[in-house]
Parts: structure tokens; sequence; C-alpha cells
């Protein structure tokens, strides 16, 4: 059995849904000049208030090292430090969101910027070359695709515990030529 609502003429069941989606979409304006409004508290001068706050951490530090047994001191020095910490994470979001809003304005729309950046992040997140156990410089996809497979292969069999060194790429290039690849 059809509900009643879809009974109803459209003319009236406009004249109820009307008011609410006014009230609604008043109360989002409002909500929005509210929230922008706390965005820049947030956010105004943020580095300065992000070198101020680590200036206070200094000195509780100093304070906290001049009575270790102090627990006023203990109990500064640690709100300061997660304020200060709280800051750094907030000033790294804003600028963040910063970059993301320069992408948006400048990168997609075909520009020389937009390729630059691709072109920037392709060579960046190419392996161009590893070293192998002997010292040579392996620059072949297809060697460097086999020899990443064996490490691997080694690494997850328990033959071969990892040290640091298998880690290191290229330590140190011989020839000039070859540090372009490596940013």
């Amino acid at each position: 059995m059809i509900s009643w609502p879809l009974l109803l003429p459209l003319g009236k069941l406009k004249s109820r849904v009307l008011p609410y989606i006014y009230i609604f979409t008043t109360k989002l304006r409002l909500l929005k000049t509210e929230l922008k409004q706390l965005h820049r508290q947030h956010t105004i001068h943020i580095t300065s208030r992000v070198i101020h706050s680590r200036d206070e951490w200094n000195t509780d530090q100093s304070i906290l090292a001049a009575n270790p047994t102090s627990s006023e001191a203990m109990d500064n020095e640690r709100a300061t430090a997660n304020h200060y910490m709280q800051l750094c994470k907030d000033e790294e979001s804003f600028f963040w969101q910063k970059s993301r809003i320069q992408w948006l304005q400048l990168g997609d729309k075909n520009t020389n910027f937009f390729h630059k950046s691709l072109l920037h992040r392709q060579v960046r997140n190419h392996i161009h070359s590893l070293m192998d156990a002997t010292g040579t410089l392996i620059h072949d996809q297809m060697k460097l695709g086999k020899m990443t497979v064996s490490f691997f292969e080694q690494l997850h069999s328990h033959h071969l515990q990892p040290t640091l060194h298998h880690f290191i790429l290229a330590p140190s290039l011989p020839h000039p030529q070859l540090q372009c690849f490596f940013p």
C-alpha cells in the first residue's frame, strides 16, 4: 500500500518542507561565520605563537632544572610542553591546508607549475639505481626488480638478518653525473 505523503499533491509537500530547508540553511550560514571566526582565532600569527610557546617551555625547563624535586615545576613544564606540541601540530596542519589551497588554485589548470610538479614527483618516487652486495650500482630496471625480490625473499626466509648496511642505497657516489639521481 502507498503511504500518505506520496498521495499528497506536490504543492502541499513543498509547503511543508520549505520552511525546514530555510531554517536549516539559515543555521548553516550562522554556523559558517562562527567557524570562520574560530578558525581565525586559532590560526592568526600561528608561527609567532609557536615561537613564544617554545620560549615559555625553555623557561619552564630551566626552572625545573633548578628545582628538580618541585612537583609544581614538573606540572608547569609538562603543561607548557603539551601546549607547545599542540601548537606545532596546529601550525603544521595550517601550512598543509594552505599548500593544498595553493595546489587547487594553481595546480589543476594544465599549467607549467602543474607539469613541473608532476615531473618532480615522478623523479622523486622512482628508484633510479641500487647498490648490490659487491658495491656496484645497478641501473637496469629488470636487474633492480630481481635484486629487490631476491633481497626480500632472503629477508623473509630468515637466512638473512637485516642490518643497517642492507638499507643504505648509495653511501657515496664516485661520479658527479650520478648526483642528479639522488635528491
